[in-house]
C-alpha cells in the first residue's frame, strides 16, 4: 500500500477499501470481461487503476476503455497510464449517460464497478444502476464488486443476475456479481 494510496482514501470517502484489490481478486474479475474486436467497457471508482491496467491488458488493440474517476489524485495517477485505448473521464459515475453523450457513444459492452454501494446514497445508488442497465448493449455485462453482500437486491431490480462469487483471496475478502441485459 502506497502513501499516495492512503492519501487519497483519506481525501475521498467513496474509495471501498483501504487496500487495493488483490491481483487474485483482479483476475477472477477481468475472468468475466466478455472479449471482441471493438469492444467498449467503462469502469466506474478505478482508483488508482490496478483493475483499469489489468483490463488493458487482456484488452484487443481496437477496444475501448472509459474510466470514470471523480477523486482528481486518482485521475493523476490514472494519466500516467499511456495507452491509446483509454479515455480517462474526471467525474462521477452516475453522470454515465451525459458522459457517453459527450463522447459520442450510445451504449458499452461491459461495465465494471467497484463503487461502495454500501457507502452510495440510496437515490444515487438505484439511478446509476438503473442508468448502466440502460447503457448496455443487449448481453451486456456489469461487473460489480463489493465487500457486502447487500448490492444485491439492487440488482436483481434492474437485471437478471447470473452469477455470484465470493473471493476469498482478497484483503478484505470480496463478492463479485456478474449481471447481463
Amino acid at each position: 500500500m502506497t502513501a499516495t494510496y492512503l492519501k487519497n482514501l483519506l481525501k475521498d470517502r467513496q474509495v471501498a477499501s483501504i487496500t487495493p484489490t488483490s491481483r487474485f481478486g483482479t483476475r477472477r474479475i477481468i475472468a468475466r470481461i466478455p472479449h471482441h474486436a471493438k469492444m467498449v467497457i467503462v469502469e466506474y471508482g478505478p482508483g488508482d487503476g490496478p483493475i483499469t491496467k489489468a483490463i488493458l491488458a487482456k484488452m484487443p488493440p481496437t477496444g475501448l476503455l472509459i474510466a470514470i474517476e471523480s477523486n482528481a489524485d486518482f485521475v493523476k495517477q490514472l494519466t500516467a497510464i499511456k495507452d491509446p485505448r483509454l479515455k480517462i473521464i474526471h467525474g462521477r459515475s452516475e453522470n454515465i449517460k451525459t458522459i457517453l453523450r459527450e463522447i459520442n457513444l450510445k451504449s458499452v459492452d461491459c461495465v465494471i464497478s467497484g463503487i461502495p454501494f454500501s457507502l452510495t446514497p440510496k437515490p444515487v445508488a438505484e439511478r446509476l444502476v438503473a442508468d448502466t442497465a440502460e447503457i448496455l448493449k443487449p448481453g451486456g455485462r456489469f461487473l460489480v464488486y463489493q465487500f457486502r453482500h447487500g448490492v444485491s437486491r439492487l440488482l436483481a431490480r434492474h437485471f437478471h443476475l447470473i452469477n455470484k462469487k465470493y473471493i476469498l483471496l482478497n484483503l478484505p475478502p470480496l463478492w463479485l456479481f456478474e449481471v447481463k441485459k
